[in-house]
């Protein structure tokens, strides 16, 4: 028997679903064929992502709306549906969004008040004086004269308000370096002033070449001197051309291929246990012996009873943690100390003594590659200038990591590594999995390629156009960082660009407590110790690294309808700092950690490029944040990542999240951890007393869409607490699971076809919710209904109620269907 449900009149979001069961051509119009109240599989995969695009396109603000990225990826055009089809019928009744109130982006600059001062690419440092006639042609520039009034007009002059608006066109920050704003640069709006037309301010972190003097050097191939005034040492090249957009042009590498067009198809299907188009990697067969030497200090123990947990009840009852030092070839480049707890550590009975199982620093010294990538090698034993080559590896399927190569044996097939390896959380000794090696001049043979030799300032490119065509302008990465804000209040950045900033891989990382992840402190932008930034109406493009990092003690960030795409790793972080040996935060001169940051109704896809596990939005001791109307797809691995528990208190909701974990496993699309507990404060409030458990955070009214590698939708891993999870709708996979841990509370949600669980495997088997609570505490898995197993027949009369989640959400009653 079918319930059928009441449809509010705001159920908007989802034309002709309502309707399925009564007027089969209105179904076969949003790609459904049957003309029958039923659905096939791929039917009912087809009614889900149409409404996956739809609440995207009404929960986006107008100018992120780009209907034809939303529709490829959710592979619209297999239901009958293309994205001309969906602009030319659905994009004027589709309900826009417009920011919120008190958040609706306008790009141009507020009526004069204050100070006013101008940039312009076509202005002057030295002759200008900031006038909108007499532009200055950076805006460090700006910022120093912006400081030179502020102190002339005395001491209340910091507060005074300033506007820099800043005119369309590039701007190539290498040449001047990062942009600090601080204490000193407070209560000023950095503008686009002509994001109305088609040349926003770009804010590159590289510097565009010169016309360089090419000539032949085999083949195709070209190579050109670098001026003396050119960086020699990048590690990104971008193709400036009106046609490529600034895309990344390929370090020469084995096997070919793009990384950027690449990155997602590497699928990893755990129902069958097979990869799908893994093309642009080779087989290793496993680790060679361990070289580097571990130290870890004596181990930490924190018996906690939080939760109502009795130590020794379960693996994180005692919250083992291990101070984990570098091996002495890090030290030297910065790196810290790694926190390993939880089921990272054995301790052996009586002992204070503690063995690592999965940690930064525990790596192999090489690889021996399978006989196939043999074949790819044939030129190893040529190779010159090794030790500049870098291997991509993944790693026990979770992620991947970065090892620079020391020596190849072509007769023995081994690769041996001299440092790396640092940049997944947990590494393995025995760890050995696909991979490809760039920076390779003897690989340099296909277009698009190209190849540096720093020491003899020479740069080699195969152009994509044919030989004897010219050469693309071009630009290389100078910057990881383009803009810090360091102590500044009161600051907002709108309609600017971010683009062009290096990689960071081969730089020191840090292993936040509690978590897998290990995470590196950069980005394009970075919020440091700043108060009441804003930062909206911008985007964040092929960065070689994170976009945007919010670190150290800042409070009240808005984070607010932006584009993030194409990004090395992960779009946005919040990562604070606590006392590594007592994870202690509570004392207000060690409260070093980011709260109160909401990102909101932000767009965010194609993460990871390079690095494999990372995500949307991650959040590592930080807590009371808001990520909220944001629709994030095409990642590696979780797109939302809570590192560990904290302060708890965060809000995740009216999101639409899908195609994660596209090239890993054992993860779901959203993902938690928190083995150890961290001192804070209660509540988040100076005044609030010392306590080591966090408040609860709520993860509600979000859609997401499992298609490739997610176990689950919401997945609470080792010792999650304090999350309710309700009224979520969740596709093709179950809504939580849960490892350990207590207060958890998984209801409401509704999850559709469970039995989908993957999209290449139809057959997938059904997930149920698991979890191993202590005694005494709660943890509640209850009304989460299955609507619509592969088993039975679809009946689409029970689609409508997902609609109503997002619109009416207290009005609704559908029953499962039953054949």
């Amino acid at each position: 028997m079918v319930i059928h449900p009441t449809i509010s009149a705001s159920s908007h979001l989802c034309p002709g679903l309502n309707r399925c069961s009564k007027e089969p051509e209105q179904v076969r119009m949003h790609g459904v064929s049957s003309t029958s109240s039923q659905f096939t599989a791929q039917e009912l995969r087809c009614a889900v992502r149409w409404l996956a695009f739809r609440v995207s396109s009404a929960l986006l603000p107008r100018h992120l709306q780009n209907e034809d990225v939303i529709a490829d990826a959710l592979r619209l055009q297999e239901c009958n549906l293309t994205a001309g089809f969906v602009k030319d019928s659905f994009h004027a009744s589709t309900p826009k969004y417009d920011g919120g109130a008190g958040h609706a982006v306008d790009a141009r600059p507020p009526a004069a008040a204050g100070i006013v001062l101008w940039v312009s690419p076509q202005g002057s440092d030295a002759n200008g004086d900031g006038s909108e006639v007499r532009p200055f042609k950076s805006v460090h520039a700006a910022r120093d004269k912006l400081r030179t009034l502020r102190t002339q007009r005395g001491l209340e002059a910091p507060r005074l308000p300033a506007t820099i608006n800043i005119g369309g066109g590039r701007y190539d920050f290498g040449q001047l370096g990062t942009l600090y704003l601080t204490e000193l640069d407070g209560y000023t709006r950095y503008v686009a002033s002509g994001a109305e037309t088609s040349q926003p301010p770009v804010w590159s972190g590289g510097v565009a070449l010169p016309n360089l003097q090419w000539r032949t050097h085999r083949g195709r191939v070209l190579v050109a001197n670098l001026p003396s005034d050119a960086p020699a040492n990048f590690d990104s090249l971008f193709d400036l051309s009106d046609e490529a957009r600034g895309r990344r042009l390929t370090r020469a590498r084995v096997p070919n291929a793009d990384a950027e067009s690449t990155s997602g198809l590497c699928v990893v299907n755990p129902a069958v246990k097979q990869e799908y188009g893994c093309s642009a990697y080779l087989r290793a067969a496993r680790a060679v012996s361990r070289r580097f030497s571990t130290f870890i200090n004596e181990t930490v123990i924190k018996a906690s009873n939080r939760g109502g947990r009795v130590p020794g009840d379960d693996l994180f009852s005692m919250y083992a943690a291990a101070m984990q030092l570098p091996p002495k070839d890090l030290l030297a480049d910065g790196f810290k100390p790694a926190v390993c707890t939880g089921g990272s550590i054995r301790r052996s009975k009586g002992s204070n003594s503690s063995e690592s199982w999965l940690d930064l620093y525990d790596r192999p010294a090489g690889i021996l590659y399978a006989p196939s990538a043999a074949r790819a090698l044939s030129r190893a034993s040529n190779w010159s200038n090794v030790d500049s080559a870098i291997v991509h590896m993944m790693n026990l399927g979770w992620g991947n990591v970065q090892y620079q190569l020391e020596e190849v044996d072509t007769a023995a097939r081994t690769l041996r590594f001299s440092r790396g390896g640092w940049q997944h959380g947990r590494t393995s000794k025995n760890a050995a999995g696909k991979f490809w090696v760039e920076n390779l001049l003897e690989e340099l043979d296909a277009p698009g390629e190209w190849y540096v030799d720093s020491k003899r300032r020479q740069l080699y490119l195969w152009p994509n156009a044919t030989a004897g065509s010219s050469v693309p302008s071009l630009s290389v990465s100078v910057l990881e960082t383009i803009l810090h804000l360091d102590g500044a209040q009161h600051v907002s950045v709108d309609g600017i660009v971010f683009t062009e900033t290096s990689t960071g891989f081969m730089r020191p990382y840090e292993r936040p407590p509690s978590g897998d992840w290990a995470i590196r402190r950069a980005a394009a932008v970075v919020i440091e110790r700043a108060i009441n930034v804003s930062i909206s109406g911008c985007k964040f493009t092929r960065t070689g690294g994170n976009a945007l990092l919010v670190t150290g003690a800042s409070k009240d960030a808005s984070i607010h309808a932006n584009e993030f795409h194409s990004l090395g790793d992960s779009a946005v972080v919040l990562l604070g700092a606590v006392d590594w040996r007592s994870g202690d935060a509570s004392s207000l001169h060690s409260a070093n950690y980011p709260s109160r940051i909401r990102v909101t109704a932000n767009l965010m896809h194609e993460i990871g490029i390079w690095g494999k596990q990372t995500s949307c939005f991650f959040q590592g001791v930080s807590g009371h944040n808001v990520f909220s109307r944001n629709v994030c797809f095409n990642g590696p691995r979780a797109l939302v990542n809570f590192n560990d528990g904290f302060l708890g208190l965060s809000t995740i909701s009216e999101n639409v999240l899908f195609n994660g974990c596209r090239e890993t496993v054992d993860h779901g699309l959203f993902n938690s951890w928190d083995r150890t507990p961290l001192r804070s404060r209660e509540g988040d409030l100076p005044t609030g007393k010392p306590v080591d458990t966090p408040g609860t955070s709520t993860l509600t009214r979000n859609l997401l869409v499992n298609a490739y590698g997610s176990g689950h939708g919401f997945d609470h891993d080792d010792g999650s607490e304090y999350f309710r999870t309700v009224e979520n709708v969740v596709a093709f996979t179950n809504a939580c699971k849960g490892n350990f841990g207590s207060n958890r509370e998984c209801n409401g949600n509704f999850v559709i076809a469970p039995d989908l669980a993957q999209a290449y495997s139809p057959k997938a088997e059904i997930r149920t919710h698991s979890g191993n609570p202590p005694p005494l505490t709660p943890i509640i898995f209850r009304a989460n209904p299955a609507h619509y197993r592969v088993t039975a027949a679809f009946r689409c009369s029970c689609v409508p109620v997902v609609c109503q989640y997002f619109t009416k959400p207290t009005s609704r009653s559908c029953k499962d269907s039953t054949p």
